[in-house]
């Protein structure tokens, strides 16, 4: 199973619109927060299971503020992370048993394994706050045999 994970689009969204047409084949889309409007087309310009979850510049909307989704034997939890990610992403451990736990917010990427639980901020898609201000996007793989690979990938 391949999923891309977005986050921190702030409504900005020709860089996830070009990665959504040209990167297929992918299963499933998930969003970490701060989409801004676009919550309502994403699944249709995806044409797959897409989730999304309400970011802290999100108003106006009914998005949930966390969600989780069950992968067969996995369990992925997502939440945009303001109030919890700033100074130490591990506190979203506390929130859940899920072995997988996306997150924003920071607009920075970040993968850190802890016990056999993946903690994964994608960055952002179209305000990057890394020192070379490039976006980035993450793509979650599954493989059959249970194994769990993250990749950051940079726009050039």
């Amino acid at each position: 199973m391949r999923i891309l994970i977005f986050s921190d689009s702030h409504g900005k969204n020709d860089n996830m619109e070009h990665i959504l047409n040209t990167k297929r084949p992918y299963d499933m889309v998930l969003h970490a927060g701060d989409i801004e409007g676009f919550e309502y087309d994403l699944s249709g310009v995806s044409g797959v299971e897409t989730h999304i979850v309400r970011g802290n510049c999100d108003f106006f909307c009914d998005l949930p503020v966390e969600k989780t989704v069950l992968l067969g034997d996995n369990t992925i939890y997502m939440r945009h992370g303001d109030g919890y990610v700033n100074s130490n992403p591990e506190s979203l451990l506390e929130l859940t048993d899920a072995n997988i736990i996306i997150f924003g917010h920071t607009h920075v990427p970040y993968y850190k394994e802890v016990n056999g639980r993946h903690l994964f901020n994608p960055g952002s898609i179209s305000k990057p706050r890394t020192a070379d201000r490039i976006p980035s996007y993450g793509v979650l793989e599954i493989e059959t045999n249970g194994k769990i690979n993250f990749q950051h990938i940079f726009l050039k």
